[in-house]
């Protein structure tokens, strides 16, 4: 696996961890741009919206409430 598909699943785990782009970032250290980049290229990768935009930051789709956990034991 390339590395920069091992970044994006890196950032869709902050974005889930932190619940935001822009804390996501942060504990990333990277700008808010990188990781929506990084959200793009997984979702693409994946072939399937993986977070919903709210009021409230970025919530799971049901895709991504399967996927990360998976992601997570590997």
């Amino acid at each position: 696996m390339p590395l920069s598909h091992l970044n994006a699943w890196r950032a869709g785990d902050a974005v889930l961890s932190e619940g935001s782009v822009a804390r996501a970032a942060v504990a990333l250290g990277v700008t808010q741009a990188a990781v929506s980049h990084q959200i793009a290229r997984l979702e693409d990768l994946i072939g399937a919206k993986l977070f919903l935009r709210t009021s409230r930051g970025l919530a799971p789709t049901d895709e991504g409430r399967l996927l990360f956990p998976v992601l997570e034991q590997g």
